[in-house]
C-alpha cells in the first residue's frame, strides 16, 4: 500500500497544540457539554480497539458515509469513506497532539477525497478525545465525530457503499437494520399529522407506517439516496381518515422520488429530502401494524 503526504500535513509536529486546544474542557461552553457520560481520554491504550461511526455532526458537513477508527497505544487510524489516515499521536492535557500523519493514496469520488483532506487538517487542530462506555468521540468546538466499539473489522481504503459512487447501485441498507419510531416531525418537507411514524429495516427491506397504510419495498443506496427495486414501493389499501390517506400518498411519492437520503446524525436515523427531513430513534417497542389490509398495490413506480 502506497502512502503520500496528506497535503502538507505529514509528519506534523504540534509543539504548541496543548496550550491552544480548540475544546473548552473547563466544563462550560465547550462541545463536551453535549456528550453525556463521556470524559476526556488520558491515554490511547485505555481505549484501544475498533470503533464504527454513530455520529456525523463533524466540524464540516459530512459526505454520507460510514466512519471507522482503530485505536492503538501510539495513536490511531481513521477512515471516513475513502483513504485511511494514519496518525501517530499522544494525549496531553486532554488534547490530541499529532506527531505524524500520513494517508493512503486512493482516488475516490471528489467529495470523499476533499473530506479526507479537511479531516486530516482538523486532526491537527488539537481536538479533545472523549470516551464513555463503548463510545469514543473526537471533539472540536465546531462539531464532533462519534464512534461505538464494534467487532467489525477496520476497513481497508476504499469508498463507502453509501457514499456517492456515481454509477452502480450498492445495497447498503442493512447498515441501518433495526426498528425505529419518529422523534421529530417538525422538519418534515410539509406539516404532518400528529402521529408516530414507525420504520423497520431488515436487510434490504424497508417498511414504514405513518398512522394508516403500511409501505414497503426492497431498496439499495445509490449516491447516498434510496432507490427502490422493481416493482417499486408497495402500499396497503386500507381506508382511514382522509388526512391520513392524503399523507400516505404524499409520503409514498416522496420515498419513491429517488431524492430520499438516509444517514446517521447524532445517534438518530435521518430520512432527508432537499426541503426537509424526518428524524427517527431506534426502538424495540414499536411494531408496525399488521391489520387485515386489502391486497397491496404499487403506490409509486420505481422509475
Amino acid at each position: 500500500m502506497t502512502v503520500r503526504p496528506a497535503l502538507a500535513l505529514a509528519s506534523v509536529l504540534l509543539l504548541a497544540a496543548c496550550g491552544s486546544g480548540t475544546v473548552d474542557s473547563s466544563g462550560s461552553g465547550g462541545p463536551s457539554d453535549n456528550r453525556a457520560g463521556m470524559t476526556p481520554v488520558r491515554s490511547f491504550a485505555s481505549v484501544a480497539g475498533t470503533y464504527w461511526g454513530r455520529n456525523a455532526t463533524g466540524p464540516r458537513p459530512m459526505v454520507a458515509s460510514e466512519q471507522a477508527i482503530e485505536v492503538h497505544d501510539k495513536g490511531f487510524r481513521i477512515w471516513v469513506g475513502c483513504n485511511v489516515i494514519e496518525v501517530t499521536a499522544r494525549v496531553k492535557d486532554r488534547l490530541l497532539v499529532v506527531d505524524s500523519l500520513t494517508t493512503t493514496d486512493l482516488a475516490c469520488a471528489p467529495e470523499l477525497m476533499a473530506q479526507d483532506e479537511w479531516l486530516a487538517d482538523y486532526l491537527t487542530k488539537s481536538p479533545q478525545i472523549d470516551a464513555g462506555g463503548p463510545m469514543l468521540g473526537i471533539n472540536w468546538n465546531e462539531g464532533w465525530l462519534g464512534f461505538e466499539k464494534s467487532e467489525r473489522a477496520f476497513p481497508g481504503p476504499g469508498p463507502s457503499p453509501s457514499a456517492p459512487s456515481g454509477s452502480a447501485a450498492v445495497d447498503a441498507l442493512r447498515e441501518f437494520e433495526g426498528m425505529y419510531q419518529s422523534s421529530n416531525l417538525e422538519k418534515a418537507p410539509r406539516p404532518m399529522a400528529p402521529v408516530t411514524v414507525g420504520l423497520s429495516i431488515r436487510g434490504d427491506a424497508l417498511i414504514l407506517n405513518a398512522g394508516c397504510n403500511t409501505m414497503s419495498g426492497r431498496a439499495s443506496i445509490v449516491g447516498g439516496r434510496l432507490v427502490f427495486a422493481e416493482p417499486g414501493l408497495m402500499m396497503t389499501e386500507m381506508g382511514c381518515e382522509a388526512p391520513l390517506m392524503k399523507q400516505d400518498a404524499w409520503l409514498a411519492g416522496l420515498l419513491a422520488s429517488k431524492t430520499t437520503t438516509i444517514e446517521w446524525v447524532a445517534d438518530k436515523l435521518i430520512l432527508g429530502w432537499p426541503d426537509g427531513a424526518i428524524e427517527f430513534t431506534r426502538t424495540g417497542d414499536v411494531l408496525l401494524p399488521s391489520g387485515d389490509p386489502d391486497e397491496p398495490v404499487v403506490g409509486t413506480p420505481s422509475s
